[in-house]
């Protein structure tokens, strides 16, 4: 069995505010979006989409890997309480977006990369 596209369903309760996340997250804009309960960012083998007032879309989380050089500065909260933890192989920070959906952002080890 093939699967033309895969979509990674991911719930929101804050629209404006979880696209505006997953934008500055990825680094583009949404390609569908339709201003209330579905938005989507497509790529050939995962598509991201976020899902509003649907009982059926259980919490999600995805890893996202750091492009080089990126600093987990730019993710963590004023206050500081969100820490940097370093795996058997990788550096993480885990985010929440605005509707309380987990981001494990990582980067590989010195040794790893």
């Amino acid at each position: 069995m093939t699967f033309p596209r895969i979509s990674l369903l991911i719930p929101t309760t804050s629209w404006n505010e979880t696209v505006a996340f997953w934008e500055r997250l990825l680094g583009r804009p949404a390609d569908v979006n339709d201003g209330g309960t579905w938005a989507q960012f497509r790529s050939p083998d995962l598509s991201i989409a976020l899902v509003a007032d649907d009982p059926d879309v259980p919490s999600q989380q995805l890893a996202v890997k750091l492009a080089e050089g990126a600093d987990f500065r730019d993710w963590t909260s004023d206050d500081g309480s969100d820490r940097v933890s370093t795996g058997g192989h990788e550096e993480r920070l885990i985010v929440t977006d605005p509707s309380g959906n987990r981001v494990v952002l990582y980067r590989p080890l010195p040794a790893n990369r």
